[in-house]
């Protein structure tokens, strides 16, 4: 699939969180885009922790899935994502996607 695909599915996933900013949905994108295309090996994961594709991750794995202000409990990319530290693009996408089905059914 082209980039401008993953943009629009990313993109309307990010449309049922209406309280996340333009910042945060780029922010997204970017970590899309620098996330590995297929799993790390164990051995390559300190590699990994340097790079902007770790940063990316790191900038939005804790971005709240619920509306602020709201009771109960917030939950984030990085719990969806299992604590994943290293999530690749299919990973986000799913995950995202799991996250955009939670908030519909809210």
């Amino acid at each position: 699939m082209s980039t401008t695909v993953f943009a629009d599915i990313i993109s309307r996933h990010l449309d049922a969180f209406k309280f996340v900013t333009a910042d945060e949905r780029a922010l997204v994108h970017r970590a899309f885009e620098l996330a590995p295309s297929e799993p790390l090996p164990a051995e390559a994961f300190a590699a990994y922790l340097g790079t902007a594709a770790a940063a990316a991750w790191e900038a939005i794995r804790y971005l709240p899935l619920s509306e602020p202000n709201r009771r109960g409990y917030t939950l984030t990319l990085d719990e969806l994502a299992g604590g994943e530290c290293a999530p690749t693009q299919r990973e986000l996408l799913v995950v995202l996607g799991r996250a955009a089905d939670i908030m519909e059914g809210i």
